[in-house]
C-alpha cells in the first residue's frame, strides 16, 4: 500500500498534464474563424499563382463491366503479364495452392 501511495502523486500529475496538454491542442472558436480567412487567401493566392479558377468538381467516369473484363484480357494477353502469370501458376501448383487443373486466367 505504501508503493501506490508514494506513486499516485507523480502518476496523477502526468495524467492531469497529459489531460490539460490535449485540451490545450485542440482549437477555439477564433483559430476556427482565423482557419476559414486562412483557406480563403490560400485559394485567392492559388488561382493567382496558377492564372486558373480552382474547381471543386472532379468528373467521374464509370465502366460497365464488360469494358472492365476487356481491358483486363487485353492487359493479360500482353506477353510480359502472359509469362509473369504461368510463373505464378507454376510457383501456387508448386505450394499446393492451385490445383493442376485450375488455372488463374479462369
Amino acid at each position: 500500500m505504501n508503493i501506490i501511495q508514494k506513486n499516485a502523486y507523480p502518476v496523477l500529475m502526468i495524467l492531469a498534464t497529459c489531460f490539460f496538454t490535449g485540451c490545450r491542442m485542440l482549437p477555439n472558436a477564433r483559430q476556427k474563424e482565423e482557419r476559414a480567412d486562412r483557406i480563403v487567401r490560400y485559394r485567392q493566392e492559388a488561382e493567382r499563382l496558377r492564372g486558373l479558377p480552382l474547381v471543386n468538381e472532379v468528373s467521374l467516369e464509370k465502366e460497365s463491366r464488360e469494358d472492365l473484363l476487356s481491358a483486363v484480357e487485353k492487359e493479360l494477353e500482353k506477353p510480359e503479364n502472359r509469362v509473369f502469370l504461368d510463373d505464378t501458376e507454376r510457383l501456387m501448383r508448386s505450394l499446393r495452392v492451385l490445383e493442376s487443373e485450375d488455372r488463374l486466367r479462369d
